[in-house]
Parts: C-alpha cells; structure tokens; sequence
C-alpha cells in the first residue's frame, strides 16, 4: 500500500457532509459505517470547540500523511478522514477570529495547493480539503485513518471497532 492520492481543493464548508455537526447530532446524510467515532460525547463536542478557539491553521494545510492536515473527502464532499479537523474549521469560522486566519492561512497559501487566490476570496466559508482519487475501501480506509495515533477512541468506540474486527 503506498501513499492515498489526492488532490488538493477548496470547497465552501457548507457543502462539505460530516458525519455530526457541531452539537454532535447525527448527519442522516452521511454514510455511518465512515465514523468509527462517537462525536455526539460531550468530551467530543467539547474538544472541537477548544481546538476551533484555539485553530492553528498550518495544521490544517498540506501534510503528508493522510490523518493529518486538511480533510480527506470523497468526489461528493463527503469526509471521509477528518471529521473532527473539518468541524474544528467550521467552528473557527463559527467564533469570527481563528475562522479569518484560517481564510487569510488559505489565501497565502494558496499558490502551493495550485489554486487561485481570487477563489478563496469569493467563498465564504473555504475549507482546503484533499479529494480523493483512488477507489478505496472507504470503511477500512477511515478505521485506519482513526487510529489512536489521531485521537484516542472512548470504550464504547474501542468495543464497537474491536467487535467489527472479530467479524472481518
């Protein structure tokens, strides 16, 4: 298995599909068996907001490693990797502040994606995300993508991921 390919892109965050939004309620239009984790925690809703208050956008940009940097998201917007990254974003843009050094972090950087500054400028919400460009086993690729590394997973996720295992 060598690195996911992607393309890098920028889309309105109004139209990218996660999984919860930011109160943690289940998104009917979002395929379940993509998140492995349960956003609707209370611990979970609280470290979006604390990592969109505190939003570093370098962490957001490019990174070589798939669970790591922008979003990774399917042809229709869908989050296939990051949720928890693309809420943090959605919550900046939320609070005002961390959400307009966000915006200025993607124009600036914008030359080293390969998209034109004027586009992120006429959005009003961008999010640089990373479009996949490979058919994939999208449920095992964001089980991996989910890994402790990321985010440690509460004891009802372990058991549920763990449960999952014995069935493949």
């Amino acid at each position: 298995d060598g690195p996911l390919k992607t393309k890098f892109a920028v889309m309105e965050d109004a139209d990218l599909i996660t999984s919860h939004n930011l109160v943690g309620e289940i998104n009917p239009k979002y395929p379940k068996e993509n998140q492995p984790r349960d956003r609707r925690t209370p611990s979970s809703i609280e470290r979006t907001r604390d990592r969109g208050n505190k939003l570093n956008p370098q962490k957001l940009m490019d990174n070589p490693i798939p669970k790591f940097g922008s979003p990774i998201v399917d042809e229709n917007g869908v989050v296939e990797s990051g949720n928890g990254r693309t809420l943090t974003v959605r919550h900046a843009y939320l609070t005002g502040q961390k959400g307009r050094e966000y915006k200025q972090s993607l124009i600036k950087e914008s030359g080293v994606h390969g998209i034109d500054p004027k586009v992120i400028q006429s959005m009003k919400r961008p999010v640089l995300v990373r479009i996949r460009q490979e058919d994939v086993d999208v449920k095992k690729l964001t089980k991996e993508l989910n890994d402790p590394e990321v985010d440690t997973y509460s004891a009802t996720e372990q058991t549920k991921v763990d449960s999952e295992r014995l069935d493949d």
